[in-house]
């Protein structure tokens, strides 16, 4: 998201369609942020060209770096059995548990807000010169995701006319399942058990399965619902919505499943 070679291309795109398609209200455009799916992407990003944005910014990239190779190496083979069962317990205190050991990751995550807030700004610039009153609709993933991806929903609500949280239960299933498995093997003391009680509490998408087995969450079948209850779907469009204030926020699901 650092790179201005693409995006000046993601511009230039935007210029293309307006212009090929006059007809248009806008553009929605698919997760302007850093999609955490594996564990390994919410590491992202340490690029060239984000230390230079760290630079620009005023952010100390080393420093951020460094608490984020430390945050990495506890998470691969420095995890505790009690870590995770107070993660289970109070999945609330875990980000400021991870703040207060790991200082300077609150910088990391400023730094992605800020460089997912200059793509969403030179989107909005590239519409107003394209003229026609034309509408820019941004989609993310939900809290607490949100938090790693760098889309801030305050923030993203003051350059769109829209914003929606994806409430993609099949995908939830094998971010966890992707997540827990390199934790397993990154630290073999643990229990399945408690790592998935872990992630389902922190991450907040509902009960774990009956057996409690991280073998049991995977992609579901067509019949079988997916990861997330309405409660827990109302949390997090509120979550939301309350950030983005007067700034609509549509919630999107997959209908595949059963109703």
């Amino acid at each position: 998201l650092a790179s201005g070679q693409i995006i000046a291309y993601q511009r230039a795109l935007f210029r293309d369609l307006c212009l090929a398609y006059p007809g248009i209200a806008g553009l929605r455009v698919d997760w302007p942020e850093y999609p955490p799916y594996e564990l390994d992407s919410i590491f992202m990003d340490f690029s060239s060209h984000a230390e230079r944005a760290a630079e620009r910014l005023g952010y100390s990239f080393a420093e951020i770096r460094g608490d984020a190779q430390q945050l990495y190496d506890w998470l691969h083979g420095g995890l505790t059995a009690a870590d995770l069962d107070r993660c289970a317990s109070a999945p609330e205190s875990w980000p400021a548990l991870v703040r207060q050991r790991f200082p300077a990751l609150e910088a990391g995550l400023a730094l992605k807000t800020a460089l997912v807030e200059e793509l969403l700004v030179g989107f909005r610039a590239t519409l107003d010169e394209v003229g026609g009153d034309l509408r820019l609709w941004a989609t993310s993933f939900p809290p607490p995701w949100s938090l790693v991806s760098g889309l801030d929903p305050a923030r993203a609500a003051r350059h769109v006319d829209a914003l929606s949280v994806k409430l993609y239960g099949m995908h939830w299933s094998m971010m966890i399942r992707n997540y827990g498995e390199q934790l397993l093997r990154a630290n073999p003391g643990l229990s399945s058990r408690s790592v998935a009680a872990a992630l389902f509490g922190l991450l907040d998408v509902g009960q774990e399965p009956p057996s409690g087995d991280l073998s049991q969450v995977r992609y579901p079948d067509p019949d079988q619902p997916h990861l997330g209850s309405r409660e827990v779907h109302l949390r997090k469009i509120k979550q939301a919505q309350d950030a983005a204030g007067d700034c609509p926020v549509i919630p999107l699901a997959h209908s595949y499943g059963p109703l």
